[in-house]
């Protein structure tokens, strides 16, 4: 049996408030619907800044509306094109009861939403043994990635042989092509790779993002 369906959908120009380079933020905007029409309703984007809403119940008129109303209001995700700086100069330890260690993280940092652009990532860390332990290896990885995806292992796995007085300094790099609204995900972290009682460590942490172009 046929069943008539209520279907719109706002186009980018209905978005008023979402200003240059701005993006629809679906989340915030199912919220938004739900408090002005408050029945099931399927909301998705269809193309950017192009959301259709799908309902098996017609709105009334103050409802729909509201539903406008709430699109021209909404103000989508506030994307940066601004310098950003991530510190932890503390001591990160690996586990010394273990033999190889799992990995632990130094940085899992995720951006806020992105102005479209080219992007360079950028980290620096200080790694040692506190303890000296003959054939043991701080293994340090660098990975980003787009989004909650970050798959990419900037050079390889590195292998660090080193001391309570011989410090190494690891400093990877990325640059990644960014559409806007798209966020940067990227994680540094370490491992400890040979005997069950050592300990291997990075502290004097930092990384930073900037748009280059």
């Amino acid at each position: 049996m046929s069943r008539q369906q209520f279907i719109t959908i706002y186009f980018p120009s209905d978005f008023s408030s979402l200003g240059v380079g701005g993006l629809v933020n679906i989340d915030t905007l199912r919220v938004a619907f739900t408090a002005a029409f408050p029945v099931d309703q399927l909301v998705e984007l269809v193309a950017t800044n192009t959301v259709r809403i799908i309902s098996s119940v017609f709105p009334s008129s103050a409802e729909l509306s509201a539903l406008n109303a709430a699109v021209a209001a909404h103000t989508g995700f506030a994307t940066t094109s601004g310098v950003q700086q991530f510190l932890n100069l503390g001591n990160v330890d690996t586990n010394g009861a273990a033999g190889n260690s799992p990995f632990v993280s130094i940085f899992d940092i995720t951006t806020p939403p992105l102005n479209a652009g080219s992007w360079i990532v950028l980290a620096a860390t200080d790694l040692f043994m506190p303890t000296i332990v003959a054939n043991t290896f701080i293994v340090v990885e660098f990975r980003v990635g787009i989004n909650a995806n970050p798959t990419v292992r900037i050079g390889g796995t590195t292998y660090v042989s080193t001391d309570q007085a011989h410090s190494g300094g690891y400093d990877p790099h990325a640059l990644l092509d960014v559409t806007a609204g798209q966020q940067i995900h990227f994680i540094l972290q370490i491992q400890k790779l040979g005997a069950p009682a050592a300990i291997t460590r990075a502290n004097n942490s930092r990384a930073s993002l900037c748009k280059v172009a």
